[in-house]
């Protein structure tokens, strides 16, 4: 907790002292990161939770933050073009801060815990829950389309072939059976091909290969693990997917086209190319998909154009907790849409809806509400509710905690989303509760 005072200091020296370039706010949460993540590398603890989640996307999107502003003013990428230049000073410091106050928050609250999601369950019953998981990944899409009335429990329906790779590769490292090392692999391809063939997202395509990583190296429990000869094919997959990325850009929904005309059949490149030649050529690399200097650049601008919004934007946070069969006319809370709305990069339709939708960041949207105090407490206590999250699924309790597991597993895939809005906590609590629910249900009945 003391790095992170210290930097806290380095960043308001940085900026209010020196009165340097955002460049170097940014290039310092690197090195506040970095060092950070070698001290627990260092420590040998556990490596696999929410916190050195939140360390490497600071970097990643410190990164991509660098990259975007050198790009100020060129508009070398289209998704960066609202970004305003005179407001990035502030933008990098409300980041600088709020990511640091985030991370304090994590460590202070590391004794607190909500009430326990464990539940254990036999060697047998996780062998036989396979075929449900199987079943799931396969028909999901089917599955959801009749199910989509229960709101959350769809949602985690979705990703129970994702997180049931976690399961499997976890227990495949704890117990070296090789059948839950082809359960996890059956499941990677599973996902990894419904990624190809229905995802919009690019991320979605590397996130099986992702979780299997995690899985197996959190199941090894140690750092040394990552140090072997075992990591390579994940090095090797995830470097050619960086590679590819702008790529993938251009193809969304059609990510199959890519790998199976594009670089299978080189010569097809063209005719490809030109059945596309209406979409916009520079969708962005993966550090500039991940930077958010845009979005933050805007959120200074609407506090200097209409004052702070004192909580009125994270008020819809507050109700969308109510579930909607005690609410059915309930409003969707839609904060990108508003906050797109709101910045002048989107317009209402004729069915009602913004045609846009742009994620304000967790310190972003405190900013527009409360200000700086807004980015001190606000995502100090984020940081906490994180911690006492991960602390209530015991995820190092046992390898066949199946709640803990899959509430873990759903922590740690979000937790890189430190640059989402706060509609972030709303899917926690519902899932929380859901999974909590099912799980008293199960202690009491079974």
């Amino acid at each position: 907790m003391i790095l992170h005072i210290i930097f806290i200091a380095i960043y308001i020296f940085l900026d209010n002292i020196l009165g340097l370039e955002p460049e170097f706010i940014n290039a310092a949460i690197i090195v506040h990161c970095t060092i950070a993540l070698l001290g627990v590398l260092n420590r040998n603890r556990r490596i696999f939770q929410p916190l050195t989640v939140f360390y490497f996307s600071g970097i990643i999107a410190s990164s991509g933050n660098i990259v975007v502003i050198g790009q100020s003013g060129i508009e070398k990428s289209s998704m960066n073009a609202y970004m305003i230049a005179s407001y990035l000073p502030e933008a990098s410091s409300i980041w600088a801060i709020g990511v640091s106050f985030i991370f304090i928050g994590y460590e202070f609250f590391s004794t607190r815990s909500f009430p326990s999601l464990r539940l254990d369950v036999s060697r047998e019953l996780a062998v036989k829950m396979f075929s449900v998981v199987l079943f799931i990944s396969v028909f999901v899409q089917q599955i959801i389309f009749y199910l989509s009335f229960l709101g959350s429990v769809s949602k985690l329906l979705y990703l129970i072939g994702t997180i049931g790779i976690l399961f499997y590769a976890r227990l495949w490292a704890v117990t070296n059976d090789r059948k839950f090392m082809t359960y996890g692999f059956i499941l990677l391809v599973i996902q990894t091909y419904s990624a190809f063939q229905t995802s919009y997202l690019r991320s979605e395509l590397l996130l099986p290969t992702a979780i299997m990583f995690a899985g197996y190296f959190a199941g090894k429990g140690s750092v040394k693990a990552l140090f072997s000869y075992r990591i390579v094919p994940f090095v090797i997959i995830f470097s050619v997917f960086i590679a590819s990325f702008g790529t993938l850009g251009r193809y969304r929904a059609r990510f199959s086209d890519v790998f199976a005309k594009e670089y299978a059949q080189a010569n097809s490149y063209v005719t490809i190319k030109n059945s596309f030649e209406d979409e916009d050529e520079n969708q962005g690399t993966f550090l500039e998909r991940s930077a958010i200097m845009a979005q933050l650049s805007n959120c200074v601008k609407l506090t200097k154009q209409k004052g702070f919004y004192e909580g009125s934007v994270s008020a819809a946070v507050a109700y969308a907790l109510i579930p909607r069969f005690l609410w059915p006319e309930k409003p969707l809370v839609q904060l990108g849409s508003w906050f797109a709305v709101e910045i002048g990069t989107a317009t209402i339709g004729d069915n009602g809806r913004a045609n846009n939708s742009i994620n304000m960041t967790i310190m972003g949207e405190f900013y527009v509400d409360f200000g700086w105090l807004g980015v001190v407490i606000g995502c100090f206590l984020f940081g906490g509710i994180i911690r006492m999250l991960w602390n209530s699924v015991e995820f190092e309790s046992s390898p066949y905690n199946i709640i803990g597991v899959l509430f873990g597993g759903y922590v740690l895939l979000y937790s890189f989303g430190i640059g989402a809005d706060l509609q972030l906590l709303v899917t926690y609590a519902s899932t929380y509760l859901m999974l909590f629910t099912i799980k008293k249900v199960i202690v009491s009945y079974f």
